[in-house]
């Protein structure tokens, strides 16, 4: 695994293993794997929406599902800062612990912040 520091938000590094992203490039070629991992960071945005709608309604039951949902979109592309506070997120759900809207806002935060960086990862491969 090859770890980077892709980029920060106050004290706070974002963590990316490149190996997985190079594995899906690797498998799928590279025109497969843009498509694929474009449709990925849809799915991202998407979740992400669905977490905060869930957050403002009220919805802490759904939460932990949909935080765990992220977290399975985040893995392959190599997303560990994603995939880690995803979980966090999750756990802090099961425990019902009033963090979670902190969580929640730390959890946008990294997920754009690696959206961006994806984004442009793609734009040098192509």
């Amino acid at each position: 695994m090859t770890f980077q520091a892709i980029g920060h938000w106050p004290n706070e590094h974002l963590q990316m293993d490149t190996d997985r992203l190079a594995e899906v490039y690797l498998k799928l070629g590279e025109k497969r794997a843009l498509l694929a991992v474009s449709r990925a960071v849809e799915d991202l945005i998407c979740v992400l929406d669905l977490l905060e709608s869930q957050a403002q309604a009220g919805r802490r039951d759904a939460i932990g599902r949909t935080a765990e949902r992220l977290e399975e979109v985040a893995i392959p592309l190599g997303l560990c800062s994603v995939a880690q506070v995803a979980a966090d997120l999750r756990d802090a759900s099961q425990r019902q612990d009033v963090a979670c809207d902190a969580v929640i806002a730390r959890l946008s935060r990294v997920t754009e912040r690696s959206i961006e960086v994806l984004t442009r990862l793609q734009a040098e491969i192509s």
